[in-house]
Parts: structure tokens; sequence; C-alpha cells
């Protein structure tokens, strides 16, 4: 954020799309201060953060304009965030990208579950996809995701 020229006033919202440490490893400091800090090498257990509210599927998040899409088998609580007025989705850990490639992501606590999650992203149409893992696709790239998502076997880098 200060390489943005941005200072912890700006963090209003933090959304968390699962439970595994190295997308949370922060939120108990966050939480204290509403930036998830940045993580290197060796992820350590996750310290307990408090839960404000848990989201529902479909729910609007008016404060930051964002679609909540419940994709449960990475973790039980998984999310994806749809920002329709932006054309951006965030996919957390059910989707990644690799090498130019979108698969199903690995680590998964439900694989069945999580392709069916997967599945959801076959019909989002936007601008900017974003992974928990890999990196982002833009314009005519986004296809790649919906492709994969509508294949009748989904990518899947542990078969």
């Amino acid at each position: 954020m200060r390489e943005w020229g941005l200072d912890r006033e700006w963090l209003t919202h933090v959304v968390l799309t699962h439970w595994h440490p190295d997308h949370v490893g922060s939120a108990a400091e966050l939480a204290s201060w509403p930036v998830y800090s940045q993580i290197a090498g060796t992820v350590p257990d996750a310290t307990p953060s408090r839960v404000d509210r848990e989201l529902d599927d479909n729910e609007t998040l008016d404060a930051i304009g964002a679609r909540v899409l419940s994709t449960p088998g990475h973790t039980s609580g998984s999310i994806a965030l749809h920002f329709p007025s932006e054309d951006v989705l965030f996919t957390g850990d059910v989707a990644t990208e690799h090498l130019g490639l979108v698969m199903l992501g690995p680590f998964n606590q439900d694989r069945a579950r999580s392709r069916e999650s997967f599945r959801r992203f076959a019909d989002i149409d936007v601008d900017t996809v974003c992974f928990g893992h890999g990196q982002p696709l833009r314009g005519k790239d986004t296809a790649k995701l919906r492709a994969a998502a509508s294949a009748s076997e989904i990518p899947d880098p542990l078969g």
C-alpha cells in the first residue's frame, strides 16, 4: 500500500475468500486497524481472528460493490467476489492460473464440490479475473476461465 502512496486509513474492508494461512495470516492484525500483509516463504499457521459476520451466496456487499459467490470445496466456506460495475471477478483459490492455463485450484478439501463451484464461473463475463494464485486475466483472455468452467472435463492439475 505504501508503494501505491496509500496509508492504513485507505483500507476500509477486508474480505477473506477462505480460511487457509496464505490468505488469512494477517487477518487478526488487519481487523485491529481495518491489509493483508505480504506473505512469503514458509506460511505459518494463521492467528485466529474475529469474524464480524459470515456472508451468504449472492449477497451484495454495498460498501464495496461486490456480489458474493459461494464456492465451497477448497474450504467449506470459500467464496469468490464479483464486482459487476468494475467487470472484475476474484476467484479465491477454487480456480488458478499457471503459465497461461486456467484450472481448478489445488489443495481442496472436497474436489467434487470444488469442481461444482468452478462451474459457476462459466457464465460470468468480466474484463478482469484475479486468482488467489497466478496471473490475472484481462480482456479477451478472460474467456479462458469461462471455457475451462464450461468444459465437460474441468482442467485439474491433480488429475
